[in-house]
């Protein structure tokens, strides 16, 4: 996978050393809807502004730290985190990193269909994030 995967897009990347944060009692209302959101199962949270500055990192930094597996940022001052094609495997990279469970799915997809790399971006996303989750596929651990 690691050739299809963006280094410096996950969280604790160095290259987002020192990682932007919220101060203490900023943005206080965003982030109890975002925890809300993660501990009311949601598994996916999209967050994105008009302007560069605004907060959005540094809400998703704060948040991350401590609920959950994976995030990915993008960066349009950084052009290889901007390859749209490699968004589905860095996260699933990320996540079979931080899980067991998940990791093994991923390595028998992988094994049992050698051509899956050359599907589409959206038989990716399916069959790495929807069909693992929706079916439970994926064994806790």
């Amino acid at each position: 996978m690691l050739p299809h995967v963006i280094p410096g897009a996950e969280s604790n990347s160095a290259t987002r050393d020192p990682s932007p944060k919220c101060y203490l009692d900023a943005r206080i209302q965003v982030r109890e809807d975002l925890h809300n959101r993660i501990d009311g199962a949601t598994r996916l949270i999209w967050i994105h502004g008009l302007l560069a500055g605004v907060g959005k990192s540094a809400i998703m930094q704060t948040t991350i730290e401590t609920t959950c597996a994976t995030l990915f940022f993008s960066s349009s001052s950084d052009p290889p985190r901007n390859d749209s094609k490699k968004v589905p495997t860095t996260l699933a990279y990320n996540l079979a990193v931080a899980n067991d469970g998940y990791y093994r799915y991923i390595k028998a997809v992988l094994s049992t269909d050698p051509f899956f790399r050359e599907k589409s971006p959206a038989e990716w996303f399916h069959r790495l994030f929807i069909a693992p989750f929706i079916n439970n596929l994926v064994e806790e651990t």
